[in-house]
């Protein structure tokens, strides 16, 4: 993939073992080498690098430890039949070794144990290259891992372009330029999501409901498992193996021909990629959703308001993301817009649901403060009296305790001045928002589409989980009718940049510095 000056040893990249850093380092694929340069950046060198790899593996076994024990290894009647005093214990009495074991399961198991493995081959493959990326650093930026801790990214990107040789096409290349091809097929996307050329709506509830309104982010559904399956169709289709345009989609805006061939060859892939994430999302959907229990159960358990808080969509990160902005810099002002968006919320807060709110938190509060009372009278109550069947004392504490930190998330403070208009503006500072959105910043239309990009956390993790379902949908149904927009996308709004090659038009000669970060 990469080479030296000196020789091509087919290994992912020769480094100049020189003492002479003027020698130069040349790559096959600058585009790719610059990715991973950044990706060695933003993982903050390679001791954290593999630190996390690392507990991924272990994560995705640990996930999958969990799937079978829950599933052969627990002997539910023995646990549904325990009594209090019968001195039942957990790992002789309830945890027993299965008698026989449904082939399904089996396949299930299969399926992942084979994925886990895949993923840990991959990282050992990685190993070797995060290892000369390390050395990259070292001898040509002048970076060690350790001043990767603190140092910004334009001071790594200055450093780059130094590097002799590094990029053959133009010798006097500029950050853009290096931006730009790091920003490549992004850039693209960004295009694709904020002009809404992808038809990512679920087909059904168009075809049922085809006067009814149910969002107004006609990406709303565009979860991590549609976003992989879109960008992976489009490589497959649009790219060459070395990630340049191929000569078709070029060719689409002026050729029938073409522009018929690209259609077809999206629409086909699109389908397939739909058919196989419909076989799989029986797997996938149970995955995702113990990830998500386990990652978020005890938040919920402990703060109720960690899952209420709101957090932006992926639809929202694409919308507002700028053109040839890399990811750490999207971060940062979306973090800043975080505060401001929250505030304008809360000018309009439901009083109804608040008032109801107070009067479930006050209701359930008191309950506990009464059993406590009681507890003192007599301890037995949190172990002997049963409030429920077969539910003590302490299991009517945790669910009112519950009950009252849930009730409580919903209480939010009410701003001190109205100023909607003046709230909307400082988002506004931070992320580009459509002007009669901020010129009708008390309207309920505008209140309801930050309300859509700005959802609470939990909801953002329900739309994850369904995109395990509605993925195929979209895929097969849905967007194989965007396939000729998208092929006369690229080919009418893609230019050639000396120095370059092909870009999305808008990213290059429009190009709007979102900041150094």
């Amino acid at each position: 993939m990469f080479e030296s000056d000196k020789s091509r040893s087919g290994a992912y990249a020769s480094f100049l073992m020189g003492d002479d850093l003027n020698e130069g380092y040349a790559v096959d694929d600058l585009d790719g080498f610059l990715k991973h340069v950044y990706m060695y950046y933003r993982g903050r060198g390679i001791a954290c690098i593999l630190l996390r790899m690392l507990t991924n593996i272990l994560t995705f076994a640990f996930i999958l430890w969990v799937i079978v024990f829950l599933s052969v290894f627990v002997d539910y009647d023995v646990l549904l039949a325990a009594e209090a005093d019968d001195q039942t214990n957990f790992w002789s009495d309830v945890v027993r070794a299965p008698a026989e074991v449904h082939p399904a399961f089996l396949v299930f198991i299969c399926f992942f144990a084979l994925l886990w493995l895949w993923y840990v081959t991959q990282c050992m493959w990685q190993i070797r290259r995060l290892n000369e990326l390390r050395n990259f650093y070292k001898r040509h930026l002048r970076v060690s891992d350790a001043d990767l801790e603190h140092i910004e990214w334009h001071h790594v990107l200055r450093r780059l372009l130094r590097v002799p040789r590094l990029c053959r096409m133009n010798a006097e290349w500029t950050e853009l330029d290096a931006v730009s091809r790091i920003m490549r097929q992004d850039n693209y996307f960004i295009a694709l999501v904020g002009n809404n050329i992808l038809s990512l709506q679920l087909p059904l509830v168009d075809r049922l409901c085809p006067t009814v309104q149910f969002t107004r982010d006609p990406a709303v559904f565009l979860s991590r498992p549609l976003e992989w399956a879109v960008r992976f169709v489009l490589q497959g289709c649009l790219y060459t193996d070395r990630n340049e345009l191929r000569g078709s989609v070029l060719r689409a805006h002026r050729e029938p021909a073409a522009l018929d061939e690209v259609e077809g060859r999206l629409t086909r892939r699109f389908k397939a990629v739909g058919l196989v994430s419909l076989v799989l999302s029986p797997f996938l959907l149970v995955f995702v959703a113990l990830v998500a229990i386990l990652k978020y159960g005890e938040s919920v358990r402990n703060d109720p308001s960690s899952v209420t808080a709101r957090v932006w969509t992926r639809s929202a990160q694409w919308r507002f993301r700028a053109f040839n902005e890399l990811p750490h810099q999207l971060d940062e002002r979306l973090r800043r817009a975080r505060g401001p968006a929250e505030y304008y919320l809360a000018m309009f807060h439901n009083r109804a649901a608040v008032i109801v709110a107070n009067f479930v938190a006050f209701v359930a509060g008191g309950c506990i403060v009464v059993i406590f009372f009681l507890g003192f009278v007599s301890d037995k109550i949190f172990t002997d009296v049963m409030f429920a069947p077969d539910k003590s004392g302490l299991w009517a504490v945790g669910v009112l305790g519950l009950i009252v930190a849930t009730a409580r998330s919903f209480v939010t403070k009410e701003p001190d001045i109205y100023e909607p208009t003046a709230a909307l503006a400082r988002v506004g500072e931070h992320v580009t928002l459509p002007d009669a959105w901020v010129a009708n910043a008390d309207s309920l239309w505008t209140l309801t589409e930050i309300k859509e990009l700005f959802p609470s956390k939990l909801t953002v993790i329900a739309l994850e989980i369904l995109g395990v379902l509605t993925t195929p949908l979209i895929l097969y149904f849905s967007l194989p009718s965007s396939a000729r927009r998208i092929a006369l996308f690229f080919s009418q709004y893609t230019a050639y940049a000396d120095g370059v090659g092909h870009v999305c038009s808008h990213s290059y000669y429009h190009y709007d510095d979102p900041g150094d970060g």
